[in-house]
C-alpha cells in the first residue's frame, strides 16, 4: 500500500539527523546551549553569522518562557535577498565559498545600515 503525502513527509523527516550545531541539548539539562535545533545538513549550509543570529533568537525566546523562537527578520531577509540578487547578477556561477562570503558581506552591510 502506498504512503500518503503526509506520511512520506514524516518518513523523510524522521530520517534526517536533527541536532544543535554543537551537538549538545538545546533547552534541557545542565549542558543546555540554547541553540536552534535543525537537520545537520542545514547547519552545514549556514554561515557563522546566521548561526549566531538563530542562537540569539532562540535564547531570547527561552528567556521569555517560550519553546519556539521566530527566526529571521522580514526587513533583513528582504535586504539580503536584494544583495544576493545583485551578487548573482555580477557572478551567476558562484561556488559555495563565494556565496557564503557574499552573504557574510550582506549581513555586515545590513548591520551597518541599522546602526546609522
Amino acid at each position: 500500500m502506498a504512503l500518503k503525502k503526509s506520511q512520506r513527509s514524516l518518513k523523510k523527516w524522521t530520517k534526517q539527523k536533527w541536532r544543535t550545531k554543537s551537538g549538545k541539548p538545546s533547552i534541557q539539562g545542565p549542558d543546555a546551549t540554547g541553540e536552534r535545533y535543525k537537520p545537520s545538513a542545514e547547519h552545514a549550509k549556514d554561515s557563522p553569522q546566521k548561526t549566531a543570529a538563530d542562537t540569539r533568537a532562540k535564547r531570547k525566546a527561552i528567556r521569555k518562557g517560550k519553546q519556539h523562537a521566530e527566526y529571521g527578520n522580514p526587513s533583513e531577509d528582504k535586504f539580503l535577498a536584494k544583495h544576493m540578487r545583485m551578487e548573482y547578477s555580477k557572478k551567476p556561477k558562484m561556488t559555495d565559498d563565494e556565496r557564503k562570503k557574499a552573504l557574510a558581506i550582506g549581513y555586515k552591510k545590513y548591520e551597518n545600515r541599522k546602526k546609522k
